[in-house]
Protein backbone atom coordinates (compact mmCIF):
# COMPACT_ATOMS: atom_id res chain seq x y z
CA UNK A 1 0.00 0.00 0.00
CA UNK A 2 2.87 2.38 0.84
CA UNK A 3 4.49 1.91 -2.59
CA UNK A 4 1.13 2.62 -4.22
CA UNK A 5 0.81 5.94 -2.32
CA UNK A 6 4.35 6.97 -3.23
CA UNK A 7 3.70 6.15 -6.89
CA UNK A 8 0.50 8.24 -6.92
CA UNK A 9 2.30 11.14 -5.22
CA UNK A 10 5.17 10.98 -7.71
CA UNK A 11 2.83 10.88 -10.75
CA UNK A 12 0.78 13.80 -9.37
CA UNK A 13 3.92 15.84 -8.76
CA UNK A 14 5.22 15.16 -12.29
CA UNK A 15 1.86 16.16 -13.82
CA UNK A 16 1.76 19.35 -11.79
CA UNK A 17 5.28 20.35 -12.82
CA UNK A 18 4.68 19.62 -16.51
CA UNK A 19 1.46 21.69 -16.52
CA UNK A 20 3.21 24.57 -14.78
CA UNK A 21 6.02 24.49 -17.36
CA UNK A 22 3.49 24.40 -20.24
CA UNK A 23 1.66 27.47 -18.88
CA UNK A 24 4.97 29.33 -18.55
CA UNK A 25 5.92 28.66 -22.19
CA UNK A 26 2.47 29.79 -23.39
CA UNK A 27 2.88 33.19 -21.75
CA UNK A 28 6.38 33.57 -23.23
CA UNK A 29 5.04 32.90 -26.75
CA UNK A 30 3.05 36.16 -26.75
CA UNK A 31 5.46 38.93 -25.77
CA UNK A 32 3.81 41.77 -27.72
CA UNK A 33 0.26 41.31 -26.56
CA UNK A 34 -1.79 42.47 -23.61
CA UNK A 35 -3.22 39.62 -21.53
CA UNK A 36 -5.49 41.71 -19.29
CA UNK A 37 -9.03 42.57 -20.36
CA UNK A 38 -9.22 45.73 -22.49
CA UNK A 39 -12.36 47.77 -21.78
CA UNK A 40 -13.81 49.14 -25.02
CA UNK A 41 -17.26 50.13 -23.73
CA UNK A 42 -18.53 53.69 -24.17
CA UNK A 43 -16.90 56.13 -21.73
CA UNK A 44 -14.09 53.78 -20.69
CA UNK A 45 -10.38 54.50 -20.93
CA UNK A 46 -8.84 51.34 -22.43
CA UNK A 47 -5.48 50.01 -21.32
CA UNK A 48 -2.56 50.20 -23.68
CA UNK A 49 -2.78 47.76 -26.60
CA UNK A 50 0.51 46.49 -27.98
CA UNK A 51 0.37 43.88 -30.72
CA UNK A 52 2.22 42.76 -33.79
CA UNK A 53 0.35 43.56 -37.02
CA UNK A 54 0.09 41.22 -39.98
CA UNK A 55 2.69 43.23 -41.89
CA UNK A 56 5.20 42.61 -39.06
CA UNK A 57 5.16 46.09 -37.52
CA UNK A 58 4.15 46.68 -33.90
CA UNK A 59 0.97 48.58 -33.08
CA UNK A 60 1.09 50.50 -29.78
CA UNK A 61 -2.08 52.42 -28.90
CA UNK A 62 -0.07 54.83 -26.73
CA UNK A 63 1.60 56.14 -29.90
CA UNK A 64 -1.86 57.40 -30.89
CA UNK A 65 -2.37 59.44 -27.70
CA UNK A 66 -3.39 62.93 -28.71
CA UNK A 67 -5.00 61.60 -31.92
CA UNK A 68 -8.30 59.96 -32.76
CA UNK A 69 -8.09 56.21 -33.23
CA UNK A 70 -10.70 53.98 -34.88
CA UNK A 71 -10.61 50.28 -34.01
CA UNK A 72 -12.51 47.81 -36.17
CA UNK A 73 -13.00 44.33 -34.67
CA UNK A 74 -14.38 41.69 -37.01
CA UNK A 75 -14.66 37.96 -37.49
CA UNK A 76 -12.45 36.51 -40.21
CA UNK A 77 -15.61 35.47 -42.08
CA UNK A 78 -16.31 39.13 -42.88
CA UNK A 79 -13.12 39.31 -44.94
CA UNK A 80 -15.09 37.54 -47.70
CA UNK A 81 -17.88 39.41 -49.47
CA UNK A 82 -21.29 37.80 -48.92
CA UNK A 83 -24.44 38.20 -51.00
CA UNK A 84 -25.78 40.79 -48.57
CA UNK A 85 -22.74 42.55 -47.12
CA UNK A 86 -19.27 43.63 -48.21
CA UNK A 87 -17.57 44.73 -45.00
CA UNK A 88 -14.15 45.17 -46.61
CA UNK A 89 -15.43 47.66 -49.18
CA UNK A 90 -17.34 49.56 -46.51
CA UNK A 91 -14.40 49.80 -44.08
CA UNK A 92 -11.96 50.68 -46.86
CA UNK A 93 -14.27 53.52 -47.96
CA UNK A 94 -14.40 54.87 -44.39
CA UNK A 95 -10.62 54.53 -44.11
CA UNK A 96 -9.98 56.35 -47.41
CA UNK A 97 -12.35 59.18 -46.43
CA UNK A 98 -10.72 59.87 -43.05
CA UNK A 99 -7.18 58.40 -43.05
CA UNK A 100 -5.50 61.80 -43.33
CA UNK A 101 -6.95 62.98 -40.00
CA UNK A 102 -7.78 59.83 -38.04
CA UNK A 103 -5.77 56.66 -37.33
CA UNK A 104 -7.19 53.16 -37.97
CA UNK A 105 -6.44 49.59 -36.88
CA UNK A 106 -8.31 46.35 -37.55
CA UNK A 107 -8.47 43.33 -35.25
CA UNK A 108 -9.37 39.99 -36.85
CA UNK A 109 -10.97 37.39 -34.59
CA UNK A 110 -12.41 33.91 -35.01
CA UNK A 111 -11.19 30.34 -35.32
CA UNK A 112 -8.74 29.40 -38.07
CA UNK A 113 -7.54 25.96 -39.10
CA UNK A 114 -4.11 27.20 -40.18
CA UNK A 115 -1.99 30.30 -40.70
CA UNK A 116 -2.36 29.72 -44.45
CA UNK A 117 -6.15 30.05 -44.16
CA UNK A 118 -5.79 33.46 -42.52
CA UNK A 119 -3.09 34.59 -44.97
CA UNK A 120 -5.32 33.64 -47.92
CA UNK A 121 -8.32 35.48 -46.45
CA UNK A 122 -6.28 38.60 -45.76
CA UNK A 123 -4.51 38.69 -49.12
CA UNK A 124 -7.78 38.17 -51.01
CA UNK A 125 -9.68 40.78 -48.96
CA UNK A 126 -7.40 43.72 -49.76
CA UNK A 127 -8.03 45.66 -46.54
CA UNK A 128 -6.23 49.01 -46.77
CA UNK A 129 -5.33 49.56 -43.09
CA UNK A 130 -3.11 47.57 -40.71
CA UNK A 131 -4.59 44.54 -38.99
CA UNK A 132 -3.86 42.55 -35.86
CA UNK A 133 -4.31 38.77 -35.87
CA UNK A 134 -6.40 37.93 -32.81
CA UNK A 135 -7.65 34.61 -34.17
CA UNK A 136 -7.38 31.34 -32.32
CA UNK A 137 -6.64 27.83 -33.51
CA UNK A 138 -5.85 24.43 -32.09
CA UNK A 139 -2.28 25.65 -31.51
CA UNK A 140 -2.80 29.22 -30.29
CA UNK A 141 -5.13 31.33 -28.19
CA UNK A 142 -6.41 34.83 -28.78
CA UNK A 143 -3.80 37.35 -27.70
CA UNK A 144 -6.00 40.35 -26.93
CA UNK A 145 -8.79 40.06 -24.40
CA UNK A 146 -11.48 42.73 -24.75
CA UNK A 147 -15.11 43.09 -23.73
CA UNK A 148 -16.59 43.41 -27.23
CA UNK A 149 -18.30 40.23 -28.39
CA UNK A 150 -20.17 41.34 -31.50
CA UNK A 151 -18.85 41.59 -35.02
CA UNK A 152 -18.12 43.82 -36.78
CA UNK A 153 -17.49 46.32 -33.98
CA UNK A 154 -16.48 49.92 -34.51
CA UNK A 155 -14.82 51.94 -31.74
CA UNK A 156 -13.54 55.52 -31.69
CA UNK A 157 -11.01 56.51 -29.03
CA UNK A 158 -10.54 60.24 -28.40
CA UNK A 159 -7.16 62.00 -28.20
CA UNK A 160 -7.52 61.80 -24.40
CA UNK A 161 -7.79 57.99 -24.60
CA UNK A 162 -11.52 57.69 -23.86
CA UNK A 163 -13.99 55.58 -25.88
CA UNK A 164 -16.40 58.09 -27.43
CA UNK A 165 -18.15 55.71 -29.82
CA UNK A 166 -18.73 51.97 -29.61
CA UNK A 167 -21.16 50.21 -31.91
CA UNK A 168 -21.78 46.78 -33.38
CA UNK A 169 -23.16 45.41 -36.59
CA UNK A 170 -22.83 46.13 -40.27
CA UNK A 171 -23.07 49.46 -42.04
CA UNK A 172 -20.88 52.42 -41.14
CA UNK A 173 -23.27 55.33 -41.75
CA UNK A 174 -23.45 56.43 -38.10
CA UNK A 175 -19.70 55.95 -37.67
CA UNK A 176 -19.06 58.04 -40.79
CA UNK A 177 -21.29 60.86 -39.48
CA UNK A 178 -19.33 60.84 -36.21
CA UNK A 179 -15.97 60.78 -38.03
CA UNK A 180 -17.11 63.57 -40.36
CA UNK A 181 -18.04 65.68 -37.34
CA UNK A 182 -14.63 65.00 -35.77
CA UNK A 183 -12.72 65.71 -39.01
CA UNK A 184 -14.56 69.02 -39.51
CA UNK A 185 -13.48 70.19 -36.03
CA UNK A 186 -9.80 69.43 -36.69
Amino acid sequence: MRIYQKSITLVTLLLFLSCKENLKSTKEDIPYHAIDKIDLFMGSTPKKIIAKTLDGSVFNSKEHTGKYLVIFIYDKGYLKKSESYDMVEELNTTYKDFKNKIHFIGIIKGFIESKKELNDLVSNSKIDFKQIDNTKSYKKNEKLDYNIFCSPAKIIISPEGKVIYSACGGKTETLNYKLDSIANRM
